[in-house]
């Protein structure tokens, strides 16, 4: 069973150091320029694009060669450059997080950015067994240790009229370990009380909020670690979050509403959960040691990838929402590449 553990974290009582309207739009615009500036095939981003009525939107741009703006051959290795150092960057930023929080002593620069959750959750033994056949081998052990029964991931509510697809596949799997599912779940259910014990904004299980997290493994410490994502769909909005989702923001609880989640500087700043080795922590962007952590062009979502933290490993998906008919485990749906 879980354990609330250690002293609540001090409420700040200096200003935060996120960015604040019209202040964050004019550096996120900066920024999106210059990313765009030297974007390189194969990169998400963010293109201007006009409306039928004539305005314009800023659209998230899936990878495309023909989108690239860079068509230099110099213009194309300066960017090359440019985004290869960022990752590497981001990547030594995150191996080192995740060190830190997996050996229980977070380093005076970390302090403030990685905010310990007054919530321990032991993971079993076999979530030690995992980690070791990841260490030895790879993503191939984790498949292994997945049940091979295929569960279909329902549609609810508004997603089917919304077109709106949750999850990276239709149908999701389980391990074949039982407490593992348990050990999941439980990071689920227990999340919104810890963050609202340690006074961070709220956090709802939710299609909106948080529903979603990501396995990876992280091979200097030797460690599996779940990074989540809360605040997954904040609602559209002129010149605070100008930023298009989807169908999954779109579409409302009636079904054309969108989403009834608003958009909040302090809410996003702290939307990155990180679980690693039994102790849980909220990834503060507001302070400046994390900021290189935000691939350009995330800056207004704060959204951390997992592929920074570690070797990126299934993405895990739990939906409260089901309703009570359904026992806990029974709303986990493990989805990684190669299981379809």
């Amino acid at each position: 069973m879980p354990q609330l553990v250690g002293q609540l974290p001090t409420p700040r009582a200096e200003p935060r150091g996120s960015l604040t309207a019209p202040g964050a739009q004019q550096l996120f615009t900066r920024r999106q320029g210059a990313a765009q500036a030297a974007l390189q095939p194969g990169q998400w981003h963010y293109r201007q694009q006009r409306t039928g009525s004539g305005k314009r939107r800023r659209q998230w741009c899936p990878p495309a060669a023909q989108q690239a703006d860079t068509t230099a051959a110099g213009g194309e290795q300066a960017a090359e450059g440019y985004f290869d150092a960022l990752a590497a960057s981001r990547s030594e930023l995150g191996a080192h997080v995740v060190r830190q929080l997996a050996s229980e002593r977070v380093s005076p620069e970390l302090r403030d950015a990685v905010r310990l959750l007054p919530l321990h959750i032991e993971p079993p033994r076999a979530w030690r067994t995992l980690e070791a056949g990841v260490a030895a081998n790879g993503a191939t052990a984790l498949r292994q240790a997945l049940a091979p029964r295929r569960y279909p991931i329902p549609s609810w509510g508004s997603l089917a009229h919304c077109r709106c697809q949750l999850a990276p596949s239709p149908s999701g799997r389980r391990f074949r370990a039982r407490p593992i599912n348990a050990c999941l779940t439980l990071i689920f259910e227990q999340l919104p009380a810890a963050a609202a014990l340690a006074g961070l904004p709220p956090v709802q299980l939710s299609r909106w909020d948080l529903h979603h997290g990501h396995l990876f493994f992280e091979p200097g410490c030797g460690r599996l670690g779940l990074l989540l994502h809360a605040k997954e769909y904040p609602a559209w909005e002129a010149e605070r979050f100008e930023v298009h989702l989807g169908h999954c923001q779109q579409c409302g609880g009636d079904g054309d509403g969108g989403s009834p989640l608003r958009f909040d500087e302090a809410a996003m700043d702290t939307r990155n959960y990180l679980w690693v080795g039994g102790r849980l922590a909220c990834l503060d962007l507001s302070s400046p040691a994390l900021h290189g952590l935000l691939m350009p062009g995330l800056e207004l979502p704060r959204t951390v990838l997992e592929s920074d933290l570690g070797q990126p490993l299934a993405d895990v998906s739990y939906f409260a929402e089901l309703g009570p008919g359904r026992r806990p485990t029974e709303r986990l749906f493990i989805t990684a590449p190669g299981l379809d």
